[in-house]
């Protein structure tokens, strides 16, 4: 019986030998690593942007104002269509702005001015369908002229010094599944747990000066092993993420991840409870209703409404 006739590589339409199109994708991937991780020392924020003088109690409001912004933003995302990572992209924005504008922080109406004008700002960059200044003012129930609003975005725009396309923890994490063999892992139930920890995650004022490259891989390290009923992850994989992310696996960066694992687990375990809860109170309610209301007779919810007035 005669061999098969080798097959010889692919070759370009010069002659010369040519990657598979996995390599290359990774190639790529590994370049848009890099100019992401390049991106992190541009638009990070220092620990101490909080003040010390600043007594506990601004600084607890303003982590309410902060969670109160972010829980509103991802109700209205299916309003205007817009994805998860505008949002992101928004605190960003937004998280900078104060750093820059500390006293913010003792400010609700100017904190939620910042906030929607954010938001504005982010969706003009990122999404195709772009809010306005009516849509903003509309938004802020009147409070704010168009403008105030305007003058908003240019006053922003200054102090974060026009950086408005951060590194996001959704676009590291799209590009190191890229370089992940996904054959050897679970993709998509652990890129469910890990939407679930940065869902989480945005409320929180406590990770806004982590990076997001580190806040990914902690995230990762969570998801992989909980899906994977593991109590590390593989080497192949720790190796592969650590060398992509351009770290070394000394024990200071092995400590960081760790904390950071710590949190998000806490924050996770705090919101899931809190949204049963939710739950459980809105079942009891809708219950309630049901019981006392005539046979004949329909109830008819009314749709939320789009305006923030949850900050005073």
């Amino acid at each position: 019986m005669s061999a098969s006739p080798r097959q010889s590589p692919s070759k370009s339409p010069g002659g010369k030998r040519r990657l598979s199109s996995t390599t290359e994708s990774r190639i790529l991937s590994l370049d848009r690593l890099k100019g992401l991780l390049r991106q992190e020392d541009a638009y990070g924020i220092e620990s101490t942007y909080i003040p010390d003088e600043y007594p506990d109690q601004v600084v607890e409001e303003y982590a309410t104002w902060r969670y109160t912004m972010v829980d509103w933003f991802q109700k209205i995302m299916g309003t205007f269509q817009y994805q998860n990572e505008t949002i992101e992209v928004t605190m960003s924005i937004l998280d900078r702005y104060v750093a820059a504008k500390p006293e913010l922080m003792k400010q609700s109406k100017a904190y939620k001015l910042a906030a929607l004008t954010s938001l504005y700002v982010a969706a003009k960059m990122h999404e195709q369908c772009c809010l306005t200044p009516h849509h903003v003012n509309d938004l802020s129930t009147d409070i704010h002229s168009i403008e105030r609003i305007e003058q908003e975005e240019l006053e922003i725009l200054k102090a974060i010094g026009w950086r408005v396309n951060p590194p996001t923890t959704t676009a590291f994490c799209r590009e190191l599944f890229s370089i992940i063999p996904t054959d050897l892992i679970r993709k998509e139930e652990i890129v469910g747990i890990f939407k679930m920890q940065m869902n989480h995650m945005m409320n929180e004022e406590i990770f806004v000066t982590e990076k997001a490259s580190m806040i990914v891989l902690a995230a990762l390290y969570n998801a992989i092993t909980s899906v994977h009923k593991a109590e590390k992850m593989p080497k192949y994989l720790e190796l592969r993420l650590f060398s992509a992310l351009g770290l070394s696996k000394s024990e200071d960066a092995k400590e960081s991840i760790s904390k950071l694992r710590e949190l998000l687990l806490t924050v996770s375990l705090a919101r899931n409870e809190q949204d049963e809860e939710e739950e459980n109170q809105d079942d009891a309610v809708r219950d309630g209703v049901e019981e006392s209301a005539p046979k004949e007779e329909t109830i008819e919810c009314s749709s939320p409404r789009t305006t923030v007035s949850t900050i005073a």
